[in-house]
This record gives structure tokens, C-alpha cells and sequence, in this order.
């Protein structure tokens, strides 16, 4: 007697499922090597995957160092705090329900950094004697303390001389940024002006935050 057996295969199509894993663990230093890896499981085999920075609008479909139908791996070379922000992992296998999108928070620890500036009126000059204002926003992580803030000018004639001339200096903290106000500071010399200022992963950040009055009565912005 002949038996017959009907066989049938039930696959399940379901939209991805993701999972994030950073190398190394832990705290991310400047200066480190970090690889952020997106771990795909799919059925079907997606028919994208990409690596988005949510946080800065100039980082978007970020090229993956390595990427196959399971994982995309995404490497930062060389990171300082600005790198730090939300990296989002998108696939798409074409399933109702996808896209799917899952998001990382990198967090880099580093010395302080520019991040931005501002002066009266945004202008690009400033005679000598005048009286102006400056804001500075700073980034560092951990933020440095109040009393770790300092301003100096170094005569373009004596660059080896530091002298401290706080003027009138207000810091607004705001998570891990800083926003430095100096007001009413009167230009006298031409020279070098720099804030400084230190946490525990470096030195002090002048070669961040300097400017510089030339005789001319223009002030550049060494960023």
C-alpha cells in the first residue's frame, strides 16, 4: 500500500527584529576606536539597512565599514565629544510593520571643546578701546566645575606672559554644555585672549577657545 504524505512549510514573515552592541564597553574616551554594530534578525532577508545620526542633520545614511544581510557595522574613528549623539539603525525587509528603527545614545567623555561663539550684533570686528560682549558655548563631558574657568590675554608683544583679567564673566550651565558670557570687557591691547578651562580627561582647552585681536581691530576666531 502506497502512502502519501502532503508536506507544508509554514514560514513566518515578520518585520525585523534589532539589536545594538558598542565596542569596547563602557566609558568611550577621546580618542578611542568605537564600532557600533546593528544586529539583524529578518525574514525575509531586509532589503536595507542604515545607520542614520538623529543629532546632527549632516550625518545622515552614514556608509557602514561592513554590512551583510545580518549586521551593519559602523566604525568611529578617532571620536572627541562632538561624536557623541543619538545613532539610529534603520531595515527594511518589506514587511508590514517596517521599517524598523532602533536608537543608540554614544556618550564620548573628553576635555572641553568650542562648540560656538557670539558677539555683539555678530559682528567680525572690534576697534581697540572699544567695549564689547562675548558668548562662548563650550561642550565637555564631565563639565568642568565653575572654579576650573579662567580668562586670559597674552600681549602680542610678551607671548610668553599669561596675565588673568576675568572681566565680567557669567557661566550658564546647561547638562554637559556651557554657555560663557564675558561682558563690558574693554579691548586695550591686541594680543591673544583665550579661555581656559579643564576637567578630568585633558588639559586646558586654549588651543579650543582662543581668539585673536589683531592691530588692525579685527578679531579672529581660531576654532
Amino acid at each position: 500500500m502506497k502512502q502519501i504524505y502532503n508536506l507544508l512549510l509554514i514560514s513566518s514573515l515578520d518585520p525585523p527584529e534589532l539589536n545594538i552592541r558598542v565596542t569596547p564597553s563602557g566609558d568611550l574616551i577621546q580618542g578611542s576606536d568605537v564600532t557600533v554594530s546593528c544586529i539583524v534578525n529578518s525574514r525575509p532577508e531586509p532589503s536595507s539597512i542604515k545607520w542614520t545620526n538623529i543629532t546632527d542633520p549632516d550625518l545622515q545614511d552614514i556608509d557602514c565599514s561592513h554590512k551583510n544581510n545580518t549586521h551593519c557595522m559602523l566604525t568611529l574613528s578617532d571620536i572627541n565629544i562632538l561624536d557623541s549623539g543619538t545613532y539610529q539603525c534603520q531595515v527594511d525587509n518589506g514587511v508590514k510593520g517596517s521599517p524598523v528603527t532602533l536608537n543608540k545614545n554614544i556618550i564620548v567623555y573628553g576635555p572641553a571643546r568650542w562648540y560656538n561663539f557670539d558677539t555683539d550684533d555678530h559682528v567680525n570686528g572690534v576697534s581697540i578701546g572699544a567695549t564689547t560682549n562675548f558668548k562662548v558655548w563650550v561642550i565637555a563631558r564631565p563639565l568642568p566645575r565653575q572654579d576650573q574657568w579662567k580668562w586670559k590675554f597674552s600681549p602680542s608683544n610678551s607671548s610668553n606672559v599669561m596675565t588673568t583679567d576675568p572681566g565680567h564673566v557669567h557661566l550658564t550651565v546647561y547638562d554637559d554644555m556651557a554657555v560663557l558670557s564675558i561682558t563690558n570687557v574693554t579691548i586695550s591691547y591686541y594680543g591673544n585672549y583665550c579661555i581656559w578651562t579643564n576637567n578630568q580627561y585633558g588639559g586646558w582647552a586654549d588651543d579650543k577657545l582662543m581668539f585673536i585681536l589683531k592691530p588692525q581691530g579685527i578679531l579672529t576666531f581660531l576654532f
